[in-house]
């Protein structure tokens, strides 16, 4: 037998757990964040308890703050382009074409059945897909179903159920129609046309489809992946280089000498690298080997009406490591032409480095050997053109401008250089 004190304290057990409950089911019940898209294309944020099974509200209120307090704002299909629902549902407001056929027994034709009508209303999207998304807009009558392609083009799925007659025979029609919009999107996947014959208009059905459609097949992933596919291969470059070096002098007797310069071998060897088959962009890494002779002077007389030159002598073989980033301005199966920047790091050996001044004085020729050291490193920046010959070869052009080559306390050398190479792939073929 219950006493009267533990009959009490049952019922403020069940109350207390009933309280709690109720305090729990409340708290469970938060105001989610938004994001919307104003029709003006501003994007600003919210909180909505919209959130439940209202699967296409007309509109949306806005909460300033996280608990439903502060400014509130109403969003419609006409003040707003979408609607996002963190982790929860995404909308577009969209003015599409609504087909409100009824299976009606009493009527007979089909234009009859079609009554249509044209409205600006939020869209649920379902799936979202990089060749086709699909949306469901729900009435009391009837499911519609929408699909937008890549480029934001929104179209009516249209399905027809009807009462009337076909071939001779009374009874129930439907009209696929959807499966003839859809069949348009795969005309280069042959084998989804069984799954479409076996969709129906409803929307699990239409859920795995479009994920079929934007999927790609086997087939074209492979071909993707081949055409995404990096590709190295080596190649080796013969030429000739002209090197224009200028000895400039920074005290009243030594002017500006250039120095003359013959034509030079250049011999290069490296890889290309591609970005895939169908890639405009690809870079070389080059290591390359050239020598460089020149000689020149500055003649003048000077106060004492003596006849002085002064002659500069410069030899050195160089080895140029560099990198170049090329596009293919021009591309197509005749004709193909690149264009590219590049950097060398070149170290150069020398092997002769004179400076001498010769004048009508009885003690004959004054020979003066420079002996400050010249860099024996240094960076170069070049732009670079190349020319393709068939799928092997290619000639390229490059040019660096003047940079300084070093810096001495009474004069300053620079040169630039203009390449020319014929370059053949080994190997691989493009």
């Amino acid at each position: 037998m219950i006493t009267r004190s533990a009959f009490t304290l049952q019922i403020f057990i069940v109350t207390y757990f009933l309280l709690c409950h109720t305090n729990i089911i409340a708290q469970s019940k938060l105001y989610k964040p938004v994001n919307f898209v104003t029709r003006e294309g501003e994007h600003k944020k919210g909180f909505t308890a919209e959130y439940t099974n209202k699967r296409n509200p007309d509109e949306f209120i806005i909460f300033k703050n996280e608990n439903g307090s502060g400014d509130t704002l109403s969003l419609t299909p006409l003040n707003t382009s979408l609607v996002e629902i963190i982790d929860y549902e995404f909308y577009k407001s969209a003015r599409v074409t609504l087909y409100n056929n009824l299976l009606n027994l009493d009527q007979t034709t089909e234009g009859a059945l079609e009554p249509s009508e044209i409205q600006t209303i939020f869209l649920r999207r379902l799936i979202k897909g990089n060749r086709l998304s699909l949306y469901e807009f729900k009435t009391d009558k009837k499911d519609h179903f929408f699909i937008e392609d890549s480029a934001g083009n929104m179209e009516t799925l249209r399905y027809l159920k009807y009462f009337g007659q076909q071939q001779q025979q009374t009874g129930i029609i439907e009209k696929n129609i959807y499966r003839d919009q859809l069949s348009l999107y795969i005309k280069d996947r042959p084998e989804l046309f069984d799954y479409l014959s076996k969709t129906r208009f409803k929307s699990n059905d239409l859920i795995n489809f479009v994920q079929r459609i934007n999927t790609r097949s086997v087939i074209e992933e492979n071909v993707s992946k081949e055409l995404k596919k990096k590709i190295f291969f080596l190649f080796c470059s013969a030429g000739m280089v002209n090197v224009k070096a200028t000895y400039l002098g920074l005290s009243n007797n030594v002017k500006m000498i250039d120095l003359k310069s013959a034509i030079e071998p250049y011999f290069a060897a490296g890889g290309e690298f591609v970005y895939g088959k169908k890639s405009d962009f690809f870079s070389d890494f080059t290591i390359g080997i050239y020598p460089f002779s020149g000689k020149g002077n500055y003649t003048f007389t000077d106060v004492y009406g003596k006849e002085i030159t002064n002659t500069y002598e410069l030899a050195y073989v160089a080895e140029a490591i560099g990198a170049t980033i090329n596009y293919k301005v021009i591309n197509s199966p005749i004709t193909k032409l690149s264009v590219g920047i590049g950097f060398n790091l070149v170290l150069s050996s020398y092997s002769k480095n004179n400076y001498t001044t010769t004048n009508t004085n009885p003690n004959g020729t004054i020979v003066i050997l420079d002996q400050e050291n010249l860099n024996k490193s240094g960076a170069q920046y070049f732009a670079q053109m190349q020319y393709f010959l068939g799928k092997r070869g290619a000639i390229q052009f490059m040019y660096a401008p003047k940079q300084d080559f070093t810096t001495y306390s009474k004069a300053n050398l620079s040169q630039s250089q203009l390449t020319i190479l014929f370059k053949y792939i080994l190997g691989k073929i493009r």
